[in-house]
C-alpha cells in the first residue's frame, strides 16, 4: 500500500506536460488512480470489519 503511494509522488517529468487527455491514459497515473481507489476500497472495508468487532 506504501509502494502504492509512492507512485502517485512522482516528480514532474523533464519532458513537457502532456495534455490532460494524454496523462488520464498515462499507464503510470492510470496505476496510481487504481492504487488510490483500492486504497479507498481498503480502508473503507476496513472500517466496516471494525465496527462488525464492536
Amino acid at each position: 500500500m506504501v509502494k502504492a503511494n509512492a507512485i502517485c509522488i512522482i516528480p514532474s517529468p523533464p519532458f513537457p506536460t502532456p495534455p490532460p487527455l494524454t496523462f488520464a491514459v498515462h499507464p503510470l497515473f492510470t496505476r496510481c488512480l487504481t492504487a488510490v481507489i483500492d486504497n479507498a476500497h481498503n480502508f473503507k472495508r476496513t472500517l466496516q470489519s471494525q465496527e462488525l468487532l464492536c
